[in-house]
């Protein structure tokens, strides 16, 4: 197996499309059995940029399976359930293979090296927007560059980037390669801890945000103590206005849902504890105060509770 995919989520889901759409050999984890079969019996469709729909059938497994050993998997679960799917790592890898963590917030990388050696893991971030609909299929809301970067830097990781780079690039992906995963994942981390929680308390897609000002702003401050927490740690980030970086993917990603909202409209709980919830603790060791990040938070847990 070229790729497998942990996590059959929207994000999961669309990538898949992309790998089986460039030919590569490509499976799927679920975690809920029944989900699990309705998609490998019935597959999904996906709406394209274009408006047209594709359809996919996927080899989709369960943790119950057998599963297939894998050059390549992609954890693209929720960073709250990490630790859960932490045994299935080893029953898909051989030593060779590369684990990449296509995932929200901090200390994925860390439970990842529980069972897999940190050279041969990988964080990834990328500007793909994919919102699931209730009948199970995906619709790509947005695009972007798809950035990895190694978590433990060696020798032998510039092997592995350059095929990561030629996986993704057949499947005609924008791909960067970095070397430093703190910044590019505290990147993607300022974004998401002012986008997603604003657009899941009003319920509007990214793009409804630039039409709200006082929203933006909102989301433009929290994705700032989020950056100057960043700077205050040294760690450089891919931008240097951080309002400006907010409205860039806001616009570049308008038709999409962020994943908290989605997870509010479903009755799940949200990654807020992931993404503010640990830049919040960050921000206190480094001397901000995330006044705006504690706000949110505050208004997305309650939201939890009533919903969930």
């Amino acid at each position: 197996m070229d790729i497998f995919i942990i996590g059959a989520g929207a994000i999961g889901r669309l990538f898949a499309a992309f790998f089986q759409g460039a030919g590569l050999h490509t499976a799927m984890l679920c975690r809920a059995e029944e989900e699990a079969s309705m998609l490998e019996t019935r597959g999904f469709n996906v709406k394209t940029l274009q408006g047209t729909v594709e359809h996919h059938l996927i080899p989709t497994f369960s943790a119950s399976h057998n599963l297939p050993i894998s050059r390549v998997i992609m954890v693209c679960v929720k960073a709250h359930d990490t630790e859960d799917i932490l045994p299935v790592i080893p029953r898909c890898t051989t030593p060779g293979s590369i684990v990449v963590s296509m995932q929200n917030g901090l200390g994925n990388l860390e439970l990842l090296s529980e069972v897999t050696k940190p050279e041969k893991i990988f964080c990834a971030t990328t500007a793909q927007g994919s919102t699931r609909h209730h009948d199970g299929s995906i619709e790509h809301c947005g695009t972007g560059v798809t950035r990895i970067a190694p978590f433990a830097p060696s020798k032998a990781h510039h092997a592995d980037m350059t095929q990561l780079q030629e996986l993704f690039t057949k499947s005609g992906l924008n791909i960067e390669l970095h070397n430093d995963c703190r910044s590019i994942l505290w990147s993607k981390l300022a974004v998401n801890c002012g986008i997603n929680p604003v657009t899941a308390i009003h319920g509007i897609t990214n793009g409804e945000l630039l039409a709200h000002v006082h929203l933006l702003d909102m989301a433009c401050k929290a994705a700032s103590e989020a950056a100057e927490t960043a700077r205050r740690m040294n760690i450089e980030l891919l931008f240097s206005d951080p309002a400006e970086e907010v409205a860039k993917v806001a616009l570049l990603t308008a038709k999409n849902t962020s994943s908290m909202l989605q997870d509010l409209t479903n009755r799940k709980s949200t990654e807020i504890r992931e993404i503010n919830g640990h830049m919040i603790t960050q921000a206190e060791r480094a001397g901000v105060d995330p006044a705006v990040n504690r706000e949110l938070m505050r208004q997305i847990v309650h939201l939890e509770s009533k919903m969930c």
